[in-house]
């Protein structure tokens, strides 16, 4: 469970995060992108299933798509995981360009 300060950051970020991030910038198309990305992931098996299926011509959104379904598969209860891929993504990463 987030605290209230986290629960309002994440709130604040589910718009920009997709605008900015998967749509204007699309951030994970080139493989530098989407490797970076997977190193936030720590099982093994998830980031191994993605690597075999996306390629350059995928794009961010399209990706996260397929992160989310894979999360959600492994890991029902998926939200805190999600939560620290975005902060991580938007906060702390190079590959969002402000």
């Amino acid at each position: 469970m987030l605290n209230l300060c986290a629960r309002q950051a994440l709130d604040q970020l589910v718009r920009p995060f997709e605008d900015l991030v998967l749509l204007d910038q699309n951030c994970f198309r080139s493989e530098e992108g989407w490797k970076e990305l997977l190193q936030l992931i720590p099982d093994s098996k998830i980031v191994k299933k993605l690597e075999r299926k996306w390629t350059d011509d995928r794009s961010s959104d399209d990706k996260w798509t397929d992160l989310m379904d894979e999360i959600g598969a492994s890991y029902p209860l998926k939200a805190t995981r999600v939560s620290t891929i975005k902060f991580t993504i938007v906060y702390l990463s190079d590959v969002v360009d402000y």
